[in-house]
């Protein structure tokens, strides 16, 4: 409610990054990340009604109201023309990431909370566990893998639980600093992304930045960010061997490493602000 008013009263543009709008504002920037709640009745299902509701309100009236709008893929684009009939002119794509990792020092002291878990000895995984992390995926194959070990990292959220998805072999570490990511992610050996959608997948693209090799679903705008860099899976196909899948060639990272960076995503931001300010 407030911000609306300053933003007229100081003849300024808002620019809004967290796909949430004013309702009583017209014009200025909204970056929609995803709207795979919206159109998925697994994930509504996952998340409380109200929740859902408002946002989806939300999304709707933020493409129809914005002078512009950025979102994170093609995928996502495309999934806005589709749900919202929104104009193609209006909508930016703005990749993300991953240079952040650069400046974060890598972190060993989850080895001395964890002193069983060896370096290069497991699969990581990292996220909060929300239905679309499909962490079902590493349950099923953790059974087929007795001898290998996997990590998950991140959050448990007020209406999911982890007691679904547990394993002699599964491990859950909570929430880590950024360095014991950043060191996880290195000596693993694979990052696995099970992920059934996504706006654009941050994680994988981090595990790149840190010398990971990463193993991603190929699912929603994965393939069109990760290109061969990556190993792929079927999210929904259990019965897969990782050390086939770890044997297959791929491209490497370098050409996704350089196509995804933050100040290509900012001086674009920038050019898109200065645009809606001459007008």
């Amino acid at each position: 409610l407030e911000l609306p008013i300053y933003l007229k009263k100081h003849s300024s543009v808002g620019a809004f990054f967290c796909s949430v709008y004013p309702f009583f504002y017209r014009g200025g920037i909204i970056v929609i990340h995803d709207i795979m709640a919206r159109r998925s009745k697994n994930i509504r299902k996952s998340m409380k009604t109200l929740l859902y509701s408002i946002f989806a309100w939300n999304n709707r009236i933020a493409v129809k109201r914005a002078a512009k709008v950025i979102t994170d893929t093609n995928y996502v684009k495309h999934e806005l023309i589709r749900e919202f009939g929104t104009d193609p002119f209006k909508i930016v794509t703005c990749g993300c990431g991953w240079q952040h990792m650069n400046r974060i020092e890598e972190d060993d002291g989850w080895m001395n909370r964890f002193p069983n878990v060896k370096k290069g000895e497991y699969y990581f995984s990292l996220s909060a566990n929300r239905i679309q992390k499909n962490f079902v995926w590493i349950l099923n194959v953790s059974k087929t893998h007795p001898d290998d070990l996997f990590l998950i990292a991140g959050t448990v959220e007020e209406w999911q639980n982890n007691s679904s998805i547990e394993g002699n072999n599964i491990l859950w570490m909570g929430e880590l600093s950024d360095g014991e990511i950043k060191s996880l992610m290195k000596n693993s050996k694979a990052f696995l992304f099970p992920s059934t959608d996504e706006g654009f997948g941050i994680p994988p693209l981090e595990a790149l930045g840190s010398g990971s090799i990463v193993i991603s679903s190929y699912a929603s705008c994965l393939p069109e960010i990760f290109g061969t860099s990556v190993h792929y899976i079927d999210p929904y196909d259990y019965e897969v061997n990782l050390n086939d899948i770890l044997l297959e060639r791929i491209s490497g990272p370098n050409m996704v490493l350089e196509k995804y960076d933050w100040k290509k995503t900012a001086y674009k931001i920038n050019n898109i602000c200065l645009n809606i300010l001459n007008k």
